[in-house]
């Protein structure tokens, strides 16, 4: 059976990376929590001040962290009840917009979120209703026989793909009756499919995507990038790679070390490093060394404690070296001036200079594994017994008791100000 994998829209894992991806991949999904749930319950939360994006947050008289809605647009996340184990909507007030009804969904992007229900797949708009419908939803465990093919046809939830509008196109993975592994298509937002044939693709930033063709193994391999056409604008392809962010993309070689190219496809940072993150702000998290176990109580997986950050020449720009888990290093890239790091072995913040901005208490030692970065303003924590909290630029909680389900929570900007959601802002 083709093993179901993830690729969020914050961690962009490097498929075909070998063995240190997988491990942390896998890491990944223990953390999170396949089975996880979540569940609400109020706070006394306090007004988010430093390091909070600009207009993106107002104060009531009862003192609850609010939205204010500019030129319609709110900020949203999705998230699964404790009670029901349905997917629903969240607020930065932890309240629900949408009601959890769904089996399974995706944050919003462009206005539209993917979801499934009632074993149907597609895409709501903000009041809840469906503007695109796909079909059946596929499970890898009950849809795959021992001979090795898929019995049914229809859209494979959360394989690979982000499963998010962006520039237009949805990146959908999708099998037919009779297949042996999932193929991946672009949709656009009226349901069209654009381009197909692809056995992994990712969603398109400035134009470009990151697609391949290729198998080896039932793995996907000979990543290229092609251009809302189709057409592969470098004429090469690479053993790993992620999509692009600033003008860059992480590309990795047949010996496992990453390095840079820029949009023309030329190699502008060698390939050096053992594991290395997106460009985000300017910079990226890169490191040299080889994995060691952990030494830190209750983890036994391997991670490096030589990471460090580099701007878009290759300069190392922070002195300081931050620990970080294997194939984990995109959760420490940089938003809204901030990025997560372990300070003396305990959770915090630090801005651009390395300074520290915000440290956490010692009981979210799970978020010393640098896991949750500060977006919009909140940042998802979680305590040692892998209790979930969701938690302003100042350290105060807003929400509480959450256990993290597979897919790492943030909040996204939906546009509300009209009924066709055509235009927002993701964020990540």
């Amino acid at each position: 059976m083709p093993e179901k994998k993830k690729m969020r829209p914050i961690t962009k894992f490097f498929i075909g990376a070998g063995v240190g991806t997988v491990i942390g991949l896998i890491f990944l999904l223990v953390v999170l929590g396949m089975n996880g749930q979540l569940n609400f319950s109020s706070s006394n939360s306090q007004q988010a001040t430093n390091m909070q994006p600009e207009n993106t947050l107002s104060k009531e008289e009862n003192d609850s962290i609010v939205l204010r809605e500019i030129k319609g647009e709110e900020l949203l996340a999705a998230v699964q009840d404790s009670e029901t184990k349905k997917y629903g909507f969240i607020d930065t007030a932890g309240k629900y917009v949408i009601s959890p009804i769904y089996e399974y969904a995706c944050n919003f992007s462009e206005g539209l979120a993917f979801v499934q229900k009632d074993n149907k797949v597609g895409f709501i708009n903000t009041k809840g209703e469906f503007a695109i419908e796909l079909g059946n939803a596929i499970s890898l465990k009950t849809d795959y026989s021992s001979d090795g093919i898929f019995t049914q046809e229809g859209v494979i939830p959360d394989y690979y793909s982000n499963e998010i509008f962006q520039e237009g196109l949805a990146a959908i993975a999708y099998v037919k009756t009779g297949d042996k592994y999932p193929m991946f298509k672009y949709i656009d937002k009226e349901g069209r499919t654009i381009l197909d044939g692809y056995t992994y693709a990712d969603e398109f930033v400035d134009g470009i995507a990151l697609v391949t063709t290729s198998w080896n193994n039932g793995w996907p391999a000979d990543f290229t990038y092609i251009d809302s056409t189709g057409k592969n604008i470098f004429n090469k392809s690479f053993s790993s790679a992620s999509s692009f962010s600033e003008g860059y993309a992480c590309v990795g070689n047949e010996d496992n070390l990453f390095g840079y190219i820029d949009r023309t496809g030329n190699l502008v940072i060698p390939y050096q490093y053992k594991d290395a993150s997106d460009f985000s702000e300017g910079y990226a998290l890169v490191t040299k060394g080889d994995p060691i176990q952990d030494p830190r109580k209750g983890y036994e997986h391997l991670y490096m404690d030589s990471a460090y950050y580099i701007d878009t020449n290759g300069n190392r720009v922070i002195d300081e070296n931050f620990p970080q888990y294997v194939g984990t290093l995109n959760f420490s890239v940089f938003h809204d001036g901030v990025a997560s790091a372990l300070i003396d072995g305990k959770p915090g913040y630090i801005d651009k200079k390395g300074k520290v901005v915000l440290m956490l208490p010692e009981i979210y030692s799970n978020t010393g594994i640098c896991f949750f970065p500060m977006i919009h303003g909140f940042a998802f924590v979680s305590d040692d017994n892998d209790m979930g909290y969701l938690i302003d630029n100042q350290g105060n909680r807003i929400v509480n008791n959450l256990i993290y389900n597979n897919e790492y929570p943030y909040f996204s900007y939906v546009d509300k100000s009209d009924d066709n959601m055509s235009s927002s802002k993701d964020g990540i």
